[in-house]
C-alpha cells in the first residue's frame, strides 16, 4: 500500500468536494444524502488507481505499444480499434483494494469535512449572527430568535460563539463524510473492479 498516493488521492478529491460543496445548483447535489461526499470519495478511489499506474508490470512502454499500434494499422486498419481499446484496458486496469479503496474514501471524507469547516467559519464569520438570522427568516426556517442570544451569552462574545459553532460543525460533519467515504471507498472498488473498460483483456 502506498500511503503518499492514498493521502494525495484523497487530498485532492477532499478539497475538490468541499469546493464543489459551497457552489451555488451544485452543492443541491448534497441534500442527497450527502451526493458530494459519495461522488467525491469514488473519484478519490479513480484518481489513486491512476496514480497507482507505475506499479502494473508491462512488458511494452508507452512509446513501444504506440509503435505497435501503428504498424498493426498499416498491416490491418480494420483491426486498429479493437487493438487500441486493448492497449488502454491494460494502462488502465484496475488495481485497487477494497481496504485502499475503503481507506482513501474515509480519507476523503475528513479532508472535505476539514475544509468545509474552514469555509464554514468563513462564511459565519463574514455574515455574523444577525445576517444568519434574517436569512433564516427570508427561507421560512423554524428557529427560535432567542437561540442565538443565548448561544452568545453562553460564550461570552459572537466570535468565540461562531468559532465553536465552525468546531461542532466540522466535528459532526467529519464523522458522518468519513463514514459515507468509506462505503463510497468499498462500493466505488466493487463497481469499478467489474467494468469491462478497467479490465484488462488476454
Amino acid at each position: 500500500m502506498k500511503t503518499r498516493r492514498i493521502l494525495i488521492a484523497a487530498l485532492i478529491a477532499g478539497i475538490m468536494t468541499a469546493i464543489l460543496s459551497n457552489v451555488p445548483y451544485i452543492n443541491f447535489i448534497n441534500l442527497v444524502c450527502c451526493g458530494l461526499v459519495w461522488l467525491g470519495a469514488g473519484f478519490s478511489v479513480l484518481y489513486l488507481n491512476y496514480l497507482k499506474g507505475d506499479d502494473r508490470n508491462t512488458e511494452l512502454s508507452v512509446q513501444e505499444l504506440e509503435e505497435e499500434i501503428e504498424k498493426l494499422k498499416e498491416a490491418d486498419a480494420s483491426l486498429a480499434p479493437e487493438i487500441q481499446s486493448s492497449v488502454l484496458q491494460k494502462m488502465f486496469q484496475f488495481n485497487v483494494s477494497r481496504q485502499e479503496g475503503m481507506l482513501t474514501g474515509g480519507l476523503t471524507g475528513i479532508f472535505a469535512s476539514l475544509t468545509s469547516g474552514v469555509f464554514y467559519f468563513v462564511q459565519l464569520t463574514n455574515m455574523g449572527f444577525e445576517q444568519v438570522e434574517a436569512v433564516m427568516s427570508d427561507i421560512n426556517l423554524p428557529y427560535d430568535p432567542a437561540v442565538f442570544g443565548e448561544v452568545v451569552e453562553l460564550f461570552g462574545t459572537e466570535a468565540n460563539a461562531i468559532f465553536y459553532f465552525a468546531i461542532f460543525y466540522t466535528l459532526f460533519m467529519l464523522v458522518a463524510y468519513a463514514l459515507i467515504g468509506v462505503l463510497s471507498g468499498f462500493l466505488s472498488v466493487e463497481l469499478f473492479s467489474k467494468l469491462k473498460v478497467f479490465r484488462a483483456k488476454p
